[in-house]
């Protein structure tokens, strides 16, 4: 291979050594800016909720995303349970 090319492998574990990974469930608090950093006027998704209702009380709203997240970041009961 021409030696003008970068090395790949070099490039790939040079990224992967300075990328670094939250595995922490957001906070409220995290959740409440995520909200009001969206942008207006864009169209919404599948659920057809637009960035202005989730704008229009994002307290209200990041109380029940938290309790999405409680689902999927905490353990379940049951498996808790086993490992006792």
């Amino acid at each position: 291979m021409p030696s003008d090319f970068p090395d790949i492998d070099e490039a790939i574990s040079d990224t992967l050594e300075t990328f670094e990974t939250n595995l922490e469930p957001p906070t409220k608090d995290e959740i409440i800016r995520a909200i009001k950093s969206l942008k207006n006027n864009k169209a919404p998704g599948i659920d057809n909720i637009s960035p202005e209702m989730l704008k229009a009380d994002p307290k209200l709203i990041s109380g029940k995303l938290n309790l999405i997240k409680i689902s999927c970041f905490d353990p379940l009961p049951a498996v808790a349970d086993q490992n006792s």
